[in-house]
């Protein structure tokens, strides 16, 4: 059996040194309510949900167990967004979009300096 709900905001809380308290105090719910969530006694709204994940740095789907890659973890939306779409593609148009993407990465106008 996989890792439980509670288990991941376990995980992702002390991956990202949080304590219970803070985390909390930043979704704005009780402490209370959080060590529910953590023991798998209560599941938190969408809204609370997504902040969870906003703060632990993780996608919803990570947070709740559907990400497949979960150590693959998007930095942002948009990474997220791209990833999403990337996976909907077919293996000619992932193909593609890595061949489109190695071009722009070779690009000054397209990378970020370092």
């Amino acid at each position: 059996m996989g890792t439980s709900f509670g288990q991941q905001i376990i995980h992702y809380r002390k991956k990202n040194a949080i304590s219970r308290k803070r985390l909390a105090e930043i979704i704005g719910i009780s402490y209370d309510t959080l060590r529910h969530y953590e023991k798998d006694i209560r599941e938190p709204s969408i809204s609370t949900l997504m902040k969870i994940a906003k703060v632990l740095n993780i996608t919803v789907d990570t947070l709740v167990g559907l990400d497949p890659l979960p150590d693959l973890i998007a930095q942002n939306s948009s990474e997220a967004l791209a990833l999403r779409i990337f996976r909907t593609l077919n293996d000619t148009g992932q193909g593609r979009v890595l061949e489109y993407s190695s071009v722009l990465s070779k690009s000054p106008q397209h990378t970020r300096k370092i």
